[in-house]
């Protein structure tokens, strides 16, 4: 079972962006779009620090710099990881 690249995880959020613009919801709350879509969850604008800090015992040089990031608007991502064999379904 493979889990979805970040970028590919980011198309499956565009993709899902229509049904989602269709009706307001609430933030926390779980839909999906069709019978075999994945199950979504709705965040809430905001932001949150993104990365690890220098000093963090077993930080990966991936993990940072530090830096904020800012949602202006709720979106709605998978409530769980997607396999490329469920975006494939």
């Amino acid at each position: 079972m493979h889990a979805l690249s970040p970028l590919a995880l980011a198309a499956l959020i565009v993709a899902t962006a229509p049904a989602f613009a269709d009706e307001a919801k609430k933030p926390g709350t779980v839909f999906k779009d069709c019978k075999d879509c994945p199950e979504m969850v709705v965040l809430p604008a905001g932001s949150f620090t993104m990365g690890t800090p220098d000093d963090e015992v077993g930080r990966q040089p991936d993990e940072g710099p530090l830096h904020e990031v800012t949602f202006a608007k709720p979106f709605a991502i998978s409530r769980y990881q997607v396999t490329a064999g469920e975006l494939d379904a």
